[in-house]
């Protein structure tokens, strides 16, 4: 009986005590040891964040699980999310708006009276 065509799920497992890479896909037996994954290298796999087909690249078999470039990128929304409060501090101050950088009321310091007393001693 001839073999399944399907793009492979790749991710790294141990069988043996060594580590392989190997098809998650249940109906797959597919493997490879782990000293060889350069011969998958520019294969197709299934990305396990999106589930999309994608070239494996030297990025992705870092990864015990490898995701797309795709999925890798959109990773950095959340340190972009994390950014965001210091971005706005340096805008501020960049732009000589005349706000309180905590609560954004008008005032000509940094901070507002209200706020300046509780950023007291952060020099």
């Amino acid at each position: 009986m001839a073999p399944k065509k399907h793009t492979h799920k790749y991710h790294v497992v141990e069988i043996n005590c060594n580590p392989a890479w190997a098809c998650a896909l249940g109906d797959c037996s597919h493997h490879l040891p782990e000293n060889v994954k350069n011969t998958i290298n520019g294969k197709l796999s299934i990305c396990w964040n999106c589930d999309k087909e994608f070239h494996l690249d030297d990025r992705a078999l870092k990864l015990d699980m490898p995701i797309c470039v795709t999925c890798a990128i959109g990773n950095n929304e959340i340190v972009n999310k994390l950014l965001d409060p210091l971005t706005n501090i340096l805008n501020k101050h960049l732009t000589n708006s005349n706000k309180c950088i905590d609560c954004g009321e008008s005032c000509n310091n940094d901070y507002c009276d209200l706020c300046k007393d509780f950023h007291k001693g952060d020099d």
